[in-house]
């Protein structure tokens, strides 16, 4: 995605904006906190310092990320645009 073709969790062509689905029969299995944990990890290890995510306002997936330190960055029509530090420092 970029400025001239932006995802719902667009923020900044700076930060990458990560897509992740989990198929029903493994939902609630610790298969989304593993593949986002590893993301994280993986965003860290390449100096990559935030990340971005676009989650519908009903999904309880926002637990999960809200757990692994993402926070709400803004609000688009029934979506949410959350935003987390990929470094020690959360700051």
């Amino acid at each position: 995605m970029s400025i001239d073709d932006p995802g719902f969790g667009f923020v900044s062509p700076t930060i990458p904006e990560i897509s992740i689905a989990v198929v029903p029969a493994s939902r609630g299995a610790g298969v989304g906190r593993l593949l986002l944990s590893t993301l994280i990890g993986e965003a860290r290890e390449r100096g990559i310092g935030q990340l971005s995510l676009s989650v519908e306002d009903d999904n309880p997936a926002q637990m999960l990320y809200a757990s692994l330190g993402f926070t709400a960055h803004s609000n688009n029509g029934g979506s949410v645009t959350m935003l987390t530090k990929t470094s020690a420092d959360k700051s």
